[in-house]
């Protein structure tokens, strides 16, 4: 059984964004009607995505001042060109992906932090938080859910 796994930052990273999320969803339900399977992760660029959609100028309290999703997304790489052709369809997909899953004995997640931990104990828990986060819609949660999930390097080195 082919099985293909993708863990996430699908958009700011090249020209089509958009173009990428529609691949993955195409080659899942593929994938599925072949008798295989093909799933994604959501990254921090997902999260930045729904959070420029949603929250756009809506002021957030970064920690280190005010920010907003849309001046961070455009930061990190943000196309306007994705955000003119982002569907409800994509925010749906995006919003209902897990964050961690595991995988033959491997756990599989976007980035190297421990912050997942933040959010539960068990990997339902921790899916099950994330998604209450996107489902409650409060901008500053949501921020604070990005931030924690951009962290990286918690496995680096043997310490």
């Amino acid at each position: 059984v082919a099985r293909l796994w993708f863990l996430g930052d699908f958009t700011d990273r090249g020209p089509d964004g958009i173009g990428v999320i529609d691949l993955v969803m195409r080659l899942s339900a593929e994938a599925a009607a072949a008798g295989g399977y093909c799933k994604a992760l959501r990254g921090n660029h997902e999260l930045l995505l729904i959070g420029a959609k949603r929250f756009a100028d809506t002021p957030v309290n970064s920690g280190a001042g005010t920010a907003t999703f849309q001046a961070a997304w455009l930061l990190n790489g943000g196309q306007k060109s994705d955000m003119d052709r982002l569907q409800d369809v994509h925010l749906q997909w995006m919003s209902r992906l897990d964050a961690v899953v595991e995988e033959d004995g491997h756990l599989l997640m976007h980035s190297d932090t421990t912050a997942y931990l933040d959010y539960g104990s068990t990997i339902e828990d921790v899916n099950d938080t994330i998604t209450a986060i996107l489902t409650r819609n409060d901008a500053d949660e949501c921020w604070d859910l990005f931030r924690k999930l951009t962290k990286r390097f918690a496995f680096r080195d043997e310490g």
